[in-house]
């Protein structure tokens, strides 16, 4: 008999239903769980079904660890990091050495954002990746180009560290509140993430669209 594992089901979930099958049915149930085989019989103990399960999942790492796909993954990854530093490094050379703020009070603001993010390594990241980006733009501005032209572009060549798009809708909110052109970023990430017409509401409104397109925040 064939088992089916549910949507967000543990292997542990999985087992333990598996072997109750089993013993109900008086037969044998299988299941691939993560591309891996499990089989269970009426007299299975769940959590040594688990543990094989685990040291299969261990083993298969280690393999693709040593076979040449990984390693043409790896060189391929290396790659494209040599590449987004290089760019980096050439745009960065032509930005200003710190962003610029819309007013002395929003550069308090910033301020404050940096303080209470002191000792929280993730915010400063959204921090240090929302300032590299802001200066990436001003280069770019400072060549004729707009916002809207550059963002896309430049947020890809600030992201050295590898943020999510949580930290990118953090990052756009941010700077909304205190970069000179945070305006223009704010109006152009709605229209650019939003599904349908929520991001020309929160243009609207003075918001700013989350990550998750699940609500809208309105800028303090």
């Amino acid at each position: 008999m064939e088992y089916k594992p549910q949507a967000g089901e543990s292997i542990k979930t999985c087992t333990e239903r598996m072997v109750k099958v089993a013993h109900e049915t008086n037969t044998e149930v299988t299941a691939k769980f993560n591309g891996i085989e499990i089989i269970a019989t009426a007299g299975s103990v769940p959590a040594e079904i688990e543990k094989e399960y685990v040291a299969t999942c261990r083993n298969r790492t280690e393999a693709y660890r040593k076979s040449d796909e990984h390693k043409k993954a790896k060189e391929a990854q290396n790659a494209r990091q040599r590449e987004r530093d290089l760019q980096f490094k050439y745009d960065s050379s032509k930005a200003p050495l710190t962003m610029s703020f819309a007013s002395l009070e929003a550069e308090r603001n910033w301020q404050k954002f940096q303080s209470s993010n002191k000792g929280s390594a993730y915010g400063n990241a959204i921090l240090d990746y929302a300032q590299i980006w802001a200066r990436l733009m001003e280069a770019k501005i400072s060549q004729g180009k707009t916002v809207a032209d550059c963002a896309n572009e430049t947020s890809r060549t600030a992201d050295i560290e590898g943020v999510t798009g949580f930290m990118h809708g953090c990052a756009v909110s941010a700077l909304a509140q205190t970069w000179k052109y945070g305006e223009a970023l704010r109006q152009w990430y709605n229209l650019d993430t939003q599904i349908g017409n929520e991001g020309e509401t929160a243009n609207k409104t003075g918001g700013v669209l989350n990550p998750a397109l699940l609500s809208i925040r309105a800028t303090e």
